[in-house]
This record gives structure tokens, C-alpha cells and sequence, in this order.
């Protein structure tokens, strides 16, 4: 799973951001002495979404010009 968040600055600048939903599955002992599986999901560390600019060139196809971060 992907959240997004928009992250905003005091002076209006917005930056979009994502992270990850991550899943870890691990076995641990019961209190029964059996083995269980537990799973558990962890996030990543927010992101910034990568911005690209696009121009376009003679031929009216779009074309990367920059990848700002």
C-alpha cells in the first residue's frame, strides 16, 4: 500500500510526499509452547515524490527535460 501526503510549508510551497506500507511476517512461540506466525506491517520514511518536466520537441512529443527533486 502507498500513502500520499501533501506536505505544506509556511509560505504556501507544497510538497508531495509518499511512503510504503511494508510486511514482515515472523514466527514467535505462544504461550502454549507452539510456534505462531505473526505479521506485521511497518512504513518506510516519508518521500518526495519526483517531479519531471516536460517540454516538447519538434515534432510535438513530450520529452524530459529536467528531474527536480
Amino acid at each position: 500500500m502507498i500513502e500520499l501526503r501533501w506536505l505544506v510549508f509556511g509560505s504556501g510551497h507544497r510538497v508531495l510526499q509518499y511512503r510504503v506500507r511494508e510486511r514482515e511476517v515472523r514466527s514467535t512461540m505462544g504461550s502454549d509452547g507452539n510456534p505462531s506466525w505473526v505479521t506485521e506491517h511497518t512504513w518506510t520514511d516519508w518521500s518526495d515524490v519526483p517531479q519531471v518536466l516536460c517540454g516538447f520537441d519538434e515534432n510535438g512529443e513530450r520529452k524530459v527535460m529536467d528531474r527536480a527533486l
